[in-house]
């Protein structure tokens, strides 16, 4: 049997309501918590610190997070109910659950808000928000919005499904189909008073949202693409439209998706799936290594389900993208057995990231969910472990550094712990960590950690290849957060050729990436050109491999005459280079382990020279 034990993680939260002894047992020790009772934990998306008086609530219902970012609210409901998160300066944040006879465990996070850009209602003007992957922006026409404000403020806040997903809220999917995650985004609109405003009726805006870097291969200009809304009320994405794939508005390179909507919150590109797999698997205790009846199960993008008396699930994804499962479960600590706290309401949770779905056979997305005994994936289905590790929260910087292989490429970690503020805790003693990356070919490293919190290794890396890290944080066995990127590969000059001579009208700026041969591979590059006596330059940043340089002195121009030395870096996934007024999105996510996992390269002749002549 299959068993990737991706992540898993209990959290102790104060005690409320009774428990039943009745049904299987959670965990030793444990009792089942009755139904109507919804414990969880909220991060940040990005650090993973842990978020303090975030407002939780179920319709008139609400509750608190506590220092820890933990809250328990008792409804005392049966049926599918929306959770909502507010909390300053962050987007609102949204969970859909479906509440039975057992308490509900939640795992969530939310994004930082956009910064909030001052709009006058009664102009046409577009507003952006930049990220790695370019400008999310909305355009207004005049007199749309329903105020009479004119001392407004409107905020984008960009989402990237390929790093973020815990921050997206609801199910990807509608009553007959799959939505496969493609870019998103939260637009708010304040007005002096800090309430939320919205489009008049009939009236309408226009949004364009970057396609992900890693994805923008599939799309052309031109083609169309499925867009939903989410409804907060129903927690359902809904109001279909249909967007189109262009060039953004506001940098004329970014490839996007332009739609026009007619309200504001969270929106998003999603295009329906062909074919669906079932994935079968079953829950275990980290504790016990016993099935856990009852656990809430839900896969991204796809369904979510509830597993049986043995501890089996069927959920729903699309082969076509990468995928997660995520398992919570939560019981009443009885003898304090797993917390320590007799009494205590505990909460388990797992995650499987990157799932292996070779085998499974595709079906219409349309087709009842089923589990199929002929179909291979009941032979060797997944074993989702979730257990104990705690309430302390971790941040991870590591870097794939290509120096061109033979052994001298580098991988190095940075682990630091972080506090509920989402400060760094200088004084923590940390522990001694397992961080382990995969990759093509079989490939399978062990960091070596050198002084304590980071972490080093030497070897060969295949350019192009996507490559995973995973972090146990205690050494016990579970993996407490993991991340993907793609490697970048050997960048060479193409034009102009070192020391030659070119004209400043006709001259334009090439190279190539070795990474390239694989269709599925994403990098951005950043290109500096200098003149000797720093009289001009230009820059480019960017997915392409080319750019036509115009001087940074007068941008409608060519660069000015003379002697230009020239660099490229090229890297994948988040990155500290100074490329712009502008955020990273990290990529390592789990419940106690966040951060980011990149790679980086230089051209191998860091600089080159040429001459620019009229």
């Amino acid at each position: 049997m299959k068993k990737w034990v991706i992540l898993f993680i209990s959290l102790v939260v104060s005690a409320c309501g009774g428990g039943s002894d009745d049904g299987p047992n959670p965990s030793p020790g444990g009792t089942i918590i009755g139904k109507g009772v919804v414990t969880g934990l909220v991060t940040d998306s990005s650090s993973g610190a842990r978020l303090k008086d975030v407002n939780v609530s179920i319709g008139s219902r609400s509750t608190r997070t506590d220092a820890k970012g933990e809250f328990v609210l008792d409804v005392a409901t049966e049926g599918t109910v929306v959770i909502a998160y507010k909390l300053e300066n962050y987007a609102d944040g949204f969970s859909n659950v479906k509440l039975g006879d057992e308490a509900v465990a939640i795992v969530t996070s939310l994004k930082k808000e956009g910064a909030r850009q001052n709009y006058d209602p009664s102009t046409s003007t577009t507003i952006w928000q930049t990220t790695e992957a370019g400008p999310y922006a909305v355009t207004f026409a005049p007199n749309t919005l329903d105020t009479t404000d004119t001392n407004l403020k409107v905020s984008v806040t960009p989402l990237d499904p390929t790093k973020e997903a815990q921050a997206l809220p609801g199910e990807l999917v509608t009553s007959g189909a799959l939505l496969m995650p493609l870019t998103f985004a939260e637009f708010s609109i304040y007005d002096s008073k800090g309430n939320k405003v919205n489009l008049k009726e009939g009236g309408k805006a226009f949004v364009e949202l970057p396609i992900p870097v890693e994805m923008r291969s599939a799309y052309k200009i031109g083609e169309v693409v499925h867009c939903y809304s989410y409804n907060p009320l129903t927690g359902q994405w809904e109001d279909f439209v249909v967007g189109t794939v262009a060039l953004s508005s506001v940098d004329g390179t970014t490839l996007v998706i332009n739609a026009e909507i007619k309200h504001f919150s969270w929106y998003g590109a999603a295009p329906e799936s062909n074919d669906c797999v079932d994935v079968y698997g079953q829950v275990v205790s980290a504790v016990d290594g016993k099935p856990l009846a009852g656990a809430h199960v839900e896969a991204f993008p796809g369904t979510s389900a509830t597993t049986d008396s043995n501890g089996n699930f069927t959920v729903r994804t699309t082969p076509s993208q990468a995928n997660s499962i995520s398992a919570s479960k939560t019981y009443t600590d009885t003898d304090g057995s797993v917390s320590g706290m007799p009494g205590a309401k505990v909460i388990e949770f797992g995650k499987l990231a990157d799932i292996p779905l070779v085998g499974l056979v595709p079906k219409p997305c349309s087709s009842p969910i089923s589990y199929d005994p002929q179909d291979p994936g009941t032979t060797d289905p997944v074993t989702l472990v979730i257990g104990n590790i705690g309430t302390v929260s971790y941040q991870i910087a590591a870097t794939i550094l290509r120096l061109g292989g033979d052994g001298s490429d580098l991988i190095f970690a940075d682990i630091e712990e972080i506090l509920p503020t989402g400060d760094v805790n200088d004084a923590a003693v940390l522990p001694s960590a397992t961080i382990v990356v995969t990759g093509p070919n079989g490939f399978n490293v062990t960091l070596t950690e050198y002084v304590s919190g980071n972490y080093s290794t030497s070897t060969t890396i295949t350019p192009g290849g996507r490559y995973t890290i995973t972090v146990d944080i205690d050494q016990n066995g579970s993996i407490d957060g993991s991340g993907s990127v793609f490697a970048v590969g050997d960048i060479s000059w193409v034009m102009p050729e070192n020391a030659s001579t070119v004209k400043n009208d006709d001259l334009v700026v090439s190279w190539s990436d070795s990474g390239a041969t694989n269709s599925d591979y994403a990098a951005l590059y950043w290109v500096s050109l200098t003149e000797d006596s720093f009289s001009d330059s230009a820059y480019y940043f960017g997915s392409d491999s080319q750019f036509t340089p115009r001087s940074l002195l007068n941008p409608e121009s060519p660069l000015a005459p003379g002697n230009y030395m020239g660099s490229i870096w090229a890297f994948s996934g988040p990155s500290d280079i100074p490329v712009g007024e502008f955020d990273f999105s990290n990529n390592v996510t789990g419940s106690i382990v966040n951060g980011s996992f990149s790679s980086l390269g230089i051209v191998a002749d860091e600089t080159f020279g040429f001459t620019v002549v009229e």
